[in-house]
């Protein structure tokens, strides 16, 4: 009970924005974690963008004011800090609607971000929400100036698109995740587009599906370059349920995926439910390793509403 009242007490500091923490380490996960530790957010994609500096996009967001938000961004310097923007990043589409953000890739002097579109099913609680559709953001490079949207088609599968990529193989791969009946894990279509072209909805090509429900994965996938010349995917086993992050091969952005391996295991903690693992290749954590975030939720708020950077193994 004393340890229940202690992280309580510290909370409420963090919540008045009461507790500082030292700035972090570029890349450093001990660093990373001390500012998610105050920082109540979740998701948590990252993307360079250019000049030394890494664009942040996180979801549902508390802020140390106490103000909640549907989503944020934060920026990491050079110098490792993060520093975050003020406001709602991505401005909803229209009253009673919200984003939240996918990930985001840097095109020449232009920043193209997927936004997934929401709004309410009656009463508006906390799980009564509706997709509508996922819309393409841009902004500019370096102010991060927002330039405007176009909306991608809805697909016959419901599709909700949250992930990109870009390859070697000069495109750039879209992911795109959707629940199947009957089934715990999502199946996930995959799309591509010349790289440069993200904005150019006529110019996606739906590859189909190609990851299904048996390979158990949450909603969010993140893709990474391997050394050897190939692809790795990570993901959360069956989000929120499991502890485990897993990983798949292959030679191709699109597969076929083999050799599921579990490559970190999250420590269990009663009424607390992780999701959300992201890949984040731009973080120098030292060599041979790779640093991956994944979010934690509670029932109601509680110090543990955050995101948690470990390191893998490199692929």
């Amino acid at each position: 009970m004393a340890r229940f009242r202690a992280a309580l007490v510290v909370l409420c500091l963090v919540l008045a924005g009461l507790v500082a923490t030292a700035p972090p380490a570029r890349g450093d996960t001990a660093g990373l974690n001390a500012f998610f530790a105050t920082y109540h957010a979740d998701v948590g994609s990252s993307v360079p963008v250019g000049d030394g500096r890494v664009l942040w996009l996180f979801g549902d967001t508390l802020t140390p004011a106490g103000t909640f938000r549907r989503n944020s961004a934060v920026v990491q310097g050079p110098d490792g800090v993060m520093r975050p923007r003020s406001g709602a990043f991505l401005k909803a589409s229209a009253a009673g609607h919200w984003y939240w953000p996918g990930q985001a890739v840097r095109e020449g002097s232009r920043l193209r971000v997927l936004a997934m579109d929401f709004t309410c099913t009656d009463p508006c609680g906390a799980w009564d929400m509706r997709y509508e559709r996922t819309d393409i953001l841009t902004y500019r490079l370096p102010d991060l100036a927002y330039l405007g949207k176009v909306p991608l088609p809805r697909r016959a599968s419901g599709a909700m698109w949250s992930q990109l990529f870009r390859a070697r193989d000069g495109y750039t791969y879209a992911y795109g995740s959707y629940p199947v009946a009957g089934q715990l894990g999502k199946a996930v279509e995959v799309a591509r587009v010349p790289s440069g072209y993200v904005w150019c909805v006529w110019c996606w090509r739906y590859l189909g599906t190609r990851m299904s429900p048996s390979m158990e994965l949450g909603t969010v996938v993140s893709v990474v370059r391997t050394a050897a010349g190939g692809y790795r995917l990570y993901a959360k086993r069956l989000d929120m349920w499991s502890t485990e992050i897993i990983a798949y091969d292959s030679a191709t952005p699109y597969g076929p995926w083999g050799s599921r391996r579990v490559v970190a295991t999250i420590p269990q903690s009663d009424g607390r439910w992780t999701y959300a693992v992201e890949a984040h290749p731009e973080q120098r954590v030292g060599a041979g390793r790779l640093a991956l975030t994944y979010a934690t939720n509670c029932d109601r708020l509680c110090g543990d509403y955050h995101l948690t950077a470990i390191t893998v193994t490199a692929p």
